[in-house]
């Protein structure tokens, strides 16, 4: 019985190096979409949302559209939109009965994952694996999976397909430990456009004081 113990435990820890480890194949295709979202000065994309959760029977879809620039971004979808300047935070909610905005300071020491960040984040934090590649409407994708150090994070794993050609990001799922994942997919992906600054801040001059929450 003893024995069979430690067999047992020696499969076990012949699975970790994977994820105990940085994998030298995923941190290269990781840098290089680092770099090449770098070298971009603005873009912008419409970005399909799914959120799903097979034991609850959940299923949920938005399309929206997503601009970014450096540090800053604004997130547009249905019912809700994010304007953040590098240094505010504007959530904009249009579709209640009465629309109101909540500003906030941004936190990039947070944690929390933005648009702008996401291609970023493998830096600390993560430990990374390359998983595999696939070809799909002719163009191939690299599939890596990044895993928090900390083990209380929201997210247990972060799932980033990149184009093998041209390293831009096609798609990003974040799984929960309640099951849910929420995946992202990027398209009609347009760089170098021309957003001037303004462009991530909202307007509240249109709201009265009562939709203006100000929790700075």
């Amino acid at each position: 019985m003893y024995k069979k113990i430690l067999i047992i435990l020696w499969v076990v820890a012949a699975t970790l190096p994977a994820f105990s480890q940085k994998d030298p194949q995923a941190k290269a295709i990781l840098d290089a979409m680092s770099a090449k979202y770098k070298s971009i000065k603005a873009f912008q994309a419409d970005l399909a949302y799914t959120m799903n959760n097979k034991a609850e029977g959940i299923h949920e879809s938005y399309k929206g559209k997503i601009s970014v620039k450096g540090d800053m971004y604004r997130l547009e979808m249905k019912d809700q939109q994010i304007y953040n300047d590098g240094t505010t935070v504007w959530t904009y909610l249009p579709n209640l009965d009465e629309p109101e905005v909540t500003i906030d300071n941004n936190d990039p020491e947070g944690g929390d994952i933005t648009p702008s960040s996401i291609f970023n984040i493998y830096k600390e934090g993560y430990k990374y694996l390359y998983l595999k590649s696939y070809t799909e409407g002719g163009k191939t994708y690299d599939v890596v999976d990044l895993v928090p150090n900390n083990k209380d994070a929201q997210y247990y794993k972060i799932r980033l397909e990149i184009g093998a050609k041209d390293r831009l990001l096609r798609r990003f799922t974040m799984f929960d430990k309640e099951g849910s994942e929420y995946t992202y997919d990027i398209t009609n992906f347009k760089q170098n456009v021309n957003l001037p600054d303004s462009y991530f801040r909202f307007d509240t001059s249109g709201l009265s004081e009562d939709q203006i929450i100000d929790i700075r």
